[in-house]
């Protein structure tokens, strides 16, 4: 008896984030992306893939392109989404979280945000790449006022390792490269 109300319950679960789950074409290349609504919000459930200003895939494996998209620099990923859509703000980041039963900064999330940041593309700092298949980085468009340099500026990013600290609120310089998920307008 147990047994099925467990799978009930789970069964119930899987209907309902379908529902909220739907799709969108990016015109520029062709690619469809799954996308996902939350509080009122459509995000994209995948890292933006297209081929445009500075961009990189490990090893400039096309496979990796499919499983993980592409990192971007932050000039790029400030003007990289498409017509419609754009970078999220730290804020969106932050409601995001919470939407996902987190709080703001560090927290694991639940099941759903685990579904939705599946994709685990890693960062590259100036030469190598790192953390592929462990964890994700992805770009937002505030900088990070508090701790950047006069010579250099940082953003605030969102870091999420689903084996360890989970979702982290993280700055970082504008030399590394993310990944890039973006937000209907």
């Amino acid at each position: 008896m147990k047994i099925n109300i467990i799978i009930f319950l789970i069964s119930i679960s899987a209907c309902a984030f379908s529902q909220e789950t739907s799709s969108f074409r990016d015109d520029r290349d062709g690619k469809l992306y799954k996308t996902i609504n939350i509080e009122g919000k459509t995000w994209m459930a995948e890292n933006l893939a297209i081929q445009k200003g500075e961009y990189w895939a490990q090893n400039d494996d096309p496979l990796y392109r499919v499983q993980n998209g592409h990192v971007y620099a932050i000039k790029t990923a400030l003007k990289i989404c498409p017509e419609g859509w754009h970078l999220p703000t730290d804020e969106e980041w932050v409601a995001l979280e919470i939407a996902l039963g987190g709080k703001e900064g560090r927290q694991n999330l639940n099941t759903k945000a685990k579904i939705i940041f599946n994709q685990l593309g890693g960062y590259r700092n100036q030469a190598n790449f790192l953390a592929v298949g462990m964890s994700g980085r992805w770009w937002s468009s505030t900088k990070d006022k508090l701790h950047s340099s006069k010579t250099e500026t940082d953003y605030w990013i969102r870091d999420y390792t689903p084996t360890g600290s989970g979702f982290t609120r993280v700055y970082t310089n504008s030399e590394e490269a993310c990944s890039v998920r973006c937000v209907k307008n």
